[in-house]
């Protein structure tokens, strides 16, 4: 489902950092649209967006690092 979150022998040191860093983030997006009382359709809205964003740029820079 998220591959970057299993780390493998021989892969770069930033694939499980930046995985770890994906729930904490996730939980903070959730808190502050719960702090500025969002609807829950805008809150899965927003994690849908920053969850392309974060895939997006895992994608990114692993291409412009393999390159």
């Amino acid at each position: 489902m998220i591959p970057f979150f299993g780390y493998r022998a021989g892969e770069r040191w930033w694939r499980a950092g930046i995985g770890f860093a994906y729930v904490p983030a996730i939980i903070a997006v959730v808190s502050v649209e719960l702090w500025m009382r969002a609807d829950a359709a805008v809150i899965w809205l927003s994690l849908g967006i920053f969850w392309l964003a974060f895939v997006g740029y895992v994608l990114i820079s692993d291409r412009r690092l393999r390159s």
